[in-house]
C-alpha cells in the first residue's frame, strides 16, 4: 500500500463496515526488513482472543524498535524515505510494463504498471523446463504453482518482480524471455 500511485485503490479494510476485515501492514519493504515491527487492526470481537494468544508467542514486542519507529515517523524521514524508495520503484515498474507491452504484447500480462508482473504462458509450454532455461541466461523468475493447491488447476503464470532489479536491466531480462519463447522447440510440448 505504501507504493500504490493509484489514490482510488484503498484496502479492503477501508470498506469494512461489519468489523469482519483484519488489516495488516509491514514497515519491513518501505523501510528495512529487519525491522520485524507491524500493524494490525482487528475487529473488535477478536482483539482479547487475539491479545491472549499474541502474549503466549511474544511476551512483548521491542519498545527500543517500537520507539526508534515512532521517532521515525514524527520526524518526517518515514515519509521522506517511502517517498523517495517509491518513486525508484514506480520507475521500475514503468520500464516492466513498457517493457511488456514492446516485447511481449502478444502475451496476456499485467495490465497495471507495478513491480509485481506476470506473464501468461501458453499450454504448449513446459514451465520447468523454460524457467530452468531463463535461470541460466540470469532472468530469475518463478511459475505461480507454489501458490495453489496440489488438487487445484494452475494457471500458466510467470512471476515477475523488479523491485530489486536495476532499471536497464528490466528490459534486457524481458526481451530475454520474448527470445526464449520463440525457441519454441527447446521447452514446448
Amino acid at each position: 500500500a505504501d507504493f500504490e500511485y493509484n489514490t482510488k485503490k484503498d484496502p479492503l479494510f477501508a470498506k469494512d463496515i461489519k468489523e469482519q476485515v483484519i488489516y495488516l501492514k509491514s514497515f519491513s519493504k518501505i523501510m528495512f526488513p529487519g525491522l520485524r515491527i507491524g500493524v494490525a487492526v482487528l475487529p473488535t470481537t477478536i482483539l482479547n482472543t487475539f491479545q491472549k494468544f499474541r502474549t503466549t508467542i511474544d511476551i512483548d514486542s521491542s519498545m527500543i524498535s517500537q520507539a526508534a519507529l515512532y521517532l521515525y515517523i514524527k520526524s518526517g524521514m518515514f515519509e521522506h524515505n517511502k517517498l523517495k524508495v517509491s518513486s525508484i520503484y514506480h520507475k521500475r515498474a514503468q520500464v516492466l510494463h513498457q517493457s511488456l507491452q514492446n516485447h511481449l504484447g502478444n502475451y496476456e500480462s499485467s495490465s497495471e504498471i507495478v513491480m509485481h508482473g506476470h506473464i501468461l504462458l501458453p499450454k504448449q509450454v513446459n514451465m520447468k523446463s523454460f524457467v530452468h532455461y531463463l535461470h541460466e541466461q540470469q532472468v530469475y523468475l518463478d511459475s505461480v504453482e507454489s501458490n495453489y493447491l496440489a488438487s487445484f488447476h494452475k494457471e500458466r503464470v510467470l512471476k515477475l518482480n523488479v523491485s530489486n532489479v536495476e532499471n536497464h536491466r528490466i528490459e534486457e531480462g524481458v526481451k530475454k524471455i520474448a527470445s526464449a519463447l520463440k525457441k519454441r522447440d527447446n521447452y514446448f510440448l
